[in-house]
């Protein structure tokens, strides 16, 4: 399951992980990505690999890679 980080357009909010779905290539960094954020769905900025998420926690899958 690969991860990545995402900048999306929300002030004072640090990059997110998200994790790309299976059968979705792995979007290069500085692609444009939809992704789900609380009960709606932004464009972010995907800013590289992600690091490995802490045991137990999950990440939400990208949407959408432009």
């Amino acid at each position: 399951m690969p991860l990545v980080s995402v900048a999306v357009p929300v002030p004072y909010l640090d990059p997110l992980t998200y994790r790309v779905p299976d059968g979705m290539p792995e979007p290069p960094t500085g692609a444009r990505v939809r992704v789900p954020l609380g009960s709606r769905q932004v464009t972010g900025v995907v800013l590289g690999v992600a690091a490995p998420l802490a045991p137990g926690a999950e990440a939400k899958a990208l949407i959408e890679v432009f």
